[in-house]
């Protein structure tokens, strides 16, 4: 899909016959002509949700560890 999309843009970025034929065709649908945009990849913003959500669930890890790794033992019953 990705590479359809940067297909799609680089076809009418370099020709202004393209556009205006593009442009015509919205025109003709009722529709707005929208200027089309580039497609970039988002992987850094999936990554960046990653290590936020790890960042979170870190802190729950670290205090099973350390309650596990207590000298003193407690039991409830």
């Amino acid at each position: 899909m990705e590479d359809l999309l940067v297909d799609i843009y680089f076809w009418f970025v370099h020709s202004t016959k393209r556009k205006c034929e593009l442009a015509e065709y919205a025109d003709f649908c009722d529709q707005g002509y929208c200027k089309i945009i580039k497609h970039v990849s988002t992987g850094w913003l999936i990554q960046r949700f990653y290590l936020l959500f790890l960042q979170s669930a870190l802190q729950i890890f670290v205090n099973l560890n350390l309650f596990l790794q207590k000298e003193e033992v407690k039991t409830s019953l």
